[in-house]
């Protein structure tokens, strides 16, 4: 019986351990896909930004 006791707190440790495991990966991951998609505006914003830049420059230029 003492040990059908500990066996089973046992696998419930690791259960719990797992599931925090689980739950950490899960965090990290988004945190990840977050900055993923940080990552992947970048080149939107920069054409953005230079076609703004080419504008400026033909409308002081007036080549517009």
């Amino acid at each position: 019986m003492q040990k059908l006791k500990f066996a089973i707190m046992a696998v419930s440790a690791v259960l719990i351990f797992e599931m925090g495991l689980a739950l950490f990966l899960t965090i990290d991951l988004r945190r990840q896909v977050s900055g993923l998609k940080d990552a992947i505006s970048l080149p939107d914003q920069i054409n953005q930004n230079l076609a703004e830049m080419i504008r400026a420059a033909r409308a002081d230029s007036g080549t517009e």
